[in-house]
């Protein structure tokens, strides 16, 4: 990871189990902060924990008017999905 001077905390956890529980591929900050609010965490502390994952390259972020979207990086999402169960199959070289 890029900087690995945060570990990845419970709240960090939630951010990224907010893609898997709603199903998206991409969201803004405000729905993370909204769903994440419901569960009793602050809007400033799920900002930080936004700010975390990104800056340790697990979201990358695009801007949309004054909006950011958020999505998971492809290496979570490779990883999200074989948790998941919806990975990939392996490519067929012609031999079992």
């Amino acid at each position: 990871m890029a900087n690995d001077r945060y570990r990845v905390t419970r709240a960090g956890f939630d951010v990224v189990s907010v893609f898997g529980s709603l199903s998206a591929s991409a969201m803004p900050g405000t729905v993370i902060t909204a769903v994440l609010n419901e569960r009793g965490w602050s809007a400033s502390n799920v900002r930080n924990q936004i700010t975390r994952l990104h800056d340790r390259e697990i979201l990358q972020a695009e801007r949309r008017g004054r909006h950011t979207v958020y999505r998971l990086a492809p290496a979570i999402v490779r990883r999200f999905n074989t948790i998941r169960g919806c990975s990939e199959p392996p490519p067929f070289d012609g031999h079992f």
